[in-house]
């Protein structure tokens, strides 16, 4: 949650340093050329999420890229929405 919460704080204000938040180290894109080389979506340029000491240790990882962010998320939230309401 703490990944997450500091990336859509990012998106909203459009930079990663509030104090606040400290989850995050920076974000790129991951690119094997120069933009502009190949056309778009020739090749899977993701943004990788670079995580502070405290994060990297708990995923077991120093980066992660957004896409496999979301889909852990996701695993980590759908028991708690496909659950009948009582």
């Amino acid at each position: 949650m703490r990944i997450t919460s500091h990336l859509a704080n990012g998106a909203k204000h459009f930079h990663l340093r509030d104090t606040r938040h400290k989850s995050i180290i920076k974000t790129e894109k991951d690119r094997v050329f120069e933009p502009g080389v190949f056309e778009p979506g020739v090749f899977n340029e993701p943004l990788v999420i670079y995580l502070s000491n405290e994060e990297a240790q708990e995923l077991g990882t120093e980066t992660i890229d957004a896409l496999t962010l979301a889909k852990e998320v996701i695993k980590f939230w759908e028991p708690y929405v496909t659950k009948p309401v009582t």
